[in-house]
C-alpha cells in the first residue's frame, strides 16, 4: 500500500505517466480487494530480519510474509538475493524462476 503509491508517484515525476493517471491507479489499487496484513509483531520481527539478513525493512517484512506464507518470494534483485539464497530456500531469483 506504499510502495506501489511511491513508485507511480516517481513515474509522475518522470513524466512517464500524467498525474491524472497516477490519481486513478491509485484509486484501481485501493479497490482490488488485497488483503492487508497488519500485525505490529510482524513489524518486530521484519526489523530483525532485515538487522540478520542486512536488507532494507521493506525487503525483510516481504520475506517474513514468505515465510509465514510458506511460498516462494521472488526477486529481481540479485544483491538481495545473492547472500540470502543459501539460507533461504524461500528465496527465488526471477531468472531462475519457472
Amino acid at each position: 500500500m506504499y510502495e506501489v503509491p511511491a513508485a507511480i508517484r516517481k513515474a509522475v515525476v518522470q513524466t512517464r505517466v500524467s498525474e491524472e493517471i497516477g490519481h486513478d491507479a491509485i484509486h484501481s489499487l485501493e479497490h482490488l480487494g488485497l488483503v492487508i496484513i497488519d500485525d505490529s509483531k510482524a513489524k518486530h520481527e521484519a526489523f530483525k530480519l532485515a538487522i540478520n539478513y542486512g536488507c532494507t525493512y521493506y525487503d525483510a517484512m516481504y520475506l517474513l510474509l514468505a515465510e509465514d506464507l510458506d511460498c516462494p518470494f521472488i526477486t529481481a534483485d540479485d544483491k538481495l538475493w545473492r547472500p540470502l539464497h543459501y539460507s533461504l530456500p524461500y528465496i527465488v531469483r526471477l531468472a531462475n524462476y519457472t
